[in-house]
Parts: C-alpha cells; sequence; structure tokens
C-alpha cells in the first residue's frame, strides 16, 4: 500500500469500537508516538508542545475534556445570529472525546535549547519558543502539532487504528484551571482507537454527498 492509499483511509470517529480486543495496547500507542517524535522536523529543533496522553483508565478526566469542546460550541455558534441557544450543547462529533480509549491534549511548551543553540543565544541569537510571550510562539507551536498529528495518523493507520482531531476548546488558560497538567494553551485535541462509525458513514447520504472540501485549484496557486 502506497502512502496515498493509506492517508486516504483516514477518517474522523464518531463512535469508537469498544467491544473484548478493542482497545489498542498501551505499548502500541507507545510505539506510535515514539515513531511520530522520530519523524516530525522542528524549528531550531526545539519540538514546542507537550503531548499529553489519557489512557483508558481516564474515564472522567476525558469527559471532563470533552465538556471544554460542548462549551465552546455554543459559544462559537452564538456568533451566528439565527442561532437557538439549546437547554443543552451535545454535538455528537465532540463526544468521541469521551468514549475513546486514548484521548490527547496538545500543548505549547515553553522549551530549553540544546547545545547548538544555547551557544547561539551566547552569540546574541533569540528564539520565540522559549518565550511565554512572544507573538510566534503560540503560531509556531500550532503549525508543529499539526506535523506531529499528520505523521502519527500515518503511523496509526499502519498498525489499523484511527484517529481523530478536534480543535473547538477554549484557549484560554483560565477555561483549564481544573486541569492540573495544561499549564500552556491548549493547541489540539487528538483521538485513537478502532473505529465503529466514520463521520462519513453518519451522515445521511445528502449531507454526504454535499461535504466536499475545495477542489486543488483553489487552493494551490502556481505564481
Amino acid at each position: 500500500m502506497d502512502q496515498l492509499e493509506l492517508l486516504s483511509k483516514s477518517r474522523h470517529v464518531v463512535e469508537w469500537a469498544d467491544g473484548y480486543g478493542e482497545i489498542p495496547d498501551k505499548a502500541l500507542i507507545e510505539k506510535i508516538l515514539w515513531k511520530s517524535w522520530k519523524v516530525t522536523r522542528s524549528k531550531n529543533s526545539f519540538m514546542p508542545y507537550t503531548v499529553h496522553v489519557l489512557g483508558p483508565e481516564k474515564v472522567a478526566e476525558k469527559k471532563k475534556i470533552w465538556e471544554k469542546t460542548k462549551v465552546q460550541d455554543v459559544m462559537m455558534n452564538e456568533k451566528n445570529k439565527d442561532y437557538v441557544h439549546p437547554a443543552t450543547s451535545n454535538n455528537k462529533l465532540f463526544e468521541q472525546l469521551a468514549s475513546a480509549p486514548y484521548t490527547i491534549v496538545m500543548t505549547q511548551r515553553i522549551c530549553e535549547p540544546n547545545p547548538l543553540y544555547q551557544r547561539h543565544i551566547e552569540g546574541g541569537s533569540y528564539y520565540e519558543q522559549m518565550d511565554n510571550d512572544a507573538r510566534n510562539a503560540k503560531m509556531v507551536g500550532g503549525i508543529e502539532t499539526g506535523m506531529f498529528y499528520s505523521n502519527f495518523t500515518a503511523f496509526a493507520l499502519e498498525e489499523g487504528l484511527d484517529t481523530s482531531c478536534i480543535l473547538c476548546f477554549s484557549e484560554d488558560l483560565k477555561d483549564w484551571k481544573d486541569v492540573d497538567y495544561v499549564d500552556q494553551t491548549p493547541l489540539m485535541l487528538v483521538t485513537i482507537g478502532k473505529c465503529k462509525e466514520s463521520r462519513r458513514e453518519w451522515l445521511n447520504d445528502r449531507d454526504s454527498a454535499d461535504d466536499k472540501k475545495p477542489e486543488p485549484e483553489t487552493i494551490i496557486n502556481w505564481v
């Protein structure tokens, strides 16, 4: 199977398989994480993010993460003047955060330099990955988080597993004060396991047909 065929199997999960033998072994997740770390490139070799992994036993913690996306979902939809505020938010596409075998919270990380860049600093260089207040620090962390997730997905697919990512959450640390390991800006939420039902399968025929990304000529511009 070539890379195009492999990555074409990627899908957003609505419901995870949770029967006997459907929860991946921790050692397999560690293997996929290590491979992702190994091949993901990083500006100045900083890797300015932390990958917080919640395993199958972290039921309450994963539900807490899901609740944060529900709150953010309502806040964003309120920007639409035609939005009708529900009694509760229960976005089916976010529920999988709570039920996934493994849920990952990726956050920004304020870094220390390796010996090479320490010498550069002593010579007068500056690196935004070391500065919590740097305007570009979050941008760099966000881009590299996406690079890590892309590799993580590829290695997961090789093992017959599925991944999903969600970006609907507050970036304000005040909204994460009840999660002790989140002490820097959250960048991405990721899940991994074996898919029982994907988003494409969950959508009705009309919605599935209409849910198309832009054609390549829309986004690729040869100058």
